[in-house]
């Protein structure tokens, strides 16, 4: 019995170290556990704090801008304007512009004046039924009351031009001129003079369009700025002169013989008496025929073309040099003398000079 005893105890000696490391295994595996559950939750914690935090000021903000936006509603601001126009005596307010002029291009765009329709007038005669039916003039729709008097009566509502006749009619004023129908005792309202000075401009306006419109029949023509017509008158091309002159330039290369002279040649009175009668007369003049022949026949036989000199004075003469520049100009030379400093050893007062003069700047001559 002892020794099953002690197999036993070996065997169980014999598992304990498996056991032991799985045991130590699940204990791992639950601190870990545990320990990422702890850290989860500290991170949760920690957002939620920087949540809050952030957005503590946006909600104050948003709340702010809403109370100051109903505020605002309540209390619109007003522009308070110059506050030191007072002070600024150069400041002067810019005049009004002028409206700009009604021209032709502009015509189509100005709104038409709606003309009111002809108020009926009365003889000096009591009108008859049917007259005073139809002269009536339709009203308007009345929206606001008559104001009313000091001692309660309600104001007529006519107008400056209206009154009211014996018949309870509408009778217009007499215009402030009177005509041929004043004279006859026809009233000339104010709108019938309007419109007869309408007509009158309407009319015109049409014989002159017409006018127009016949002198410009097949002709182009156009529109300035104050709307005046401009015909357009088209050049023709092949009459315009020239623009190049080439005239027409013969070279021979010899002398032209000299034609013969016309008519009979003049004698002069000495030499016909010096060669004793016809015969010496006539071999005077053939000799001095022959002489002018020759003479001319010289004259166009010379040159007629010379190189002309240039007109440009010369360079060595006209260009003033700096010290150290030499000029050439073909076989003459010019020189502007030695310079004051020496390139290879120059201080720095003379480098400063030399920069601000206009040797520096490549101003001289050369």
């Amino acid at each position: 019995m002892s020794r099953a005893n002690h197999q036993q105890h070996n065997q169980s000696q014999q598992a304990d170290p498996l056991e032991q490391f799985w045991a130590a295994e699940a204990a791992e595996t639950a601190t870990n556990e545990v320990i990422e559950d702890l850290l989860h939750r500290t991170y949760a914690q920690l957002h939620a704090k920087c949540v809050c935090k952030r957005i503590l000021p946006i909600a104050v903000s948003s709340a702010a801008t809403d109370m100051m936006s109903i505020v605002r509603a309540f209390y619109i601001e007003c522009d308070p304007g110059e506050a030191d126009l007072h002070r600024d005596s150069t400041w002067l307010p810019d005049e009004e512009t002028l409206p700009a002029e009604i021209d032709t291009w502009s015509r189509g765009a100005v709104p038409t004046r709606s003309r009111t329709p002809p108020v009926s007038v009365s003889n000096g005669g009591p009108p008859s039924r049917a007259s005073s039916a139809g002269s009536r003039v339709p009203r308007s729709p009345r929206t606001t009351p008559r104001p009313k008097s000091r001692d309660g009566r309600e104001e007529s509502g006519l107008g400056q031009n209206m009154v009211v006749g014996p018949n309870g009619l509408l009778i217009a004023k007499a215009p402030r001129r009177e005509g041929e129908r004043a004279e006859r005792g026809v009233v000339v309202t104010e709108e019938e003079e309007s419109r007869r000075r309408r007509q009158t401009v309407d009319k015109e306006e049409a014989e002159r369009m017409e006018r127009l419109r016949s002198e410009l029949r097949g002709r182009d023509y156009t529109y300035d700025a104050e709307g005046n017509v401009i015909l357009v008158d088209l050049s023709n091309p092949e009459r315009l002169p020239s623009y190049q002159l080439s005239p027409h330039v013969a070279l021979a290369p010899e002398p032209l013989p000299t034609p013969p002279p016309q008519g009979r040649p003049r004698r002069s009175a000495s030499k016909g008496s010096s060669g004793g009668g016809k015969g010496g007369g006539s071999k005077g003049g053939g000799v001095r025929d022959d002489s002018m022949a020759r003479a001319q026949t010289e004259m166009m036989a010379q040159p007629t073309f010379k190189a002309l000199d240039s007109l440009q004075p010369s360079l060595l003469e006209t260009m003033s040099l700096a010290a150290g520049v030499t000029l050439r100009e073909g076989e003459g030379e010019r020189s502007g003398g030695d310079p004051a400093y020496k390139p290879e050893r120059m201080s720095k007062k003379e480098f400063d000079l030399f920069a601000r003069t206009s040797h520096g700047g490549g101003g001289g001559g050369g």
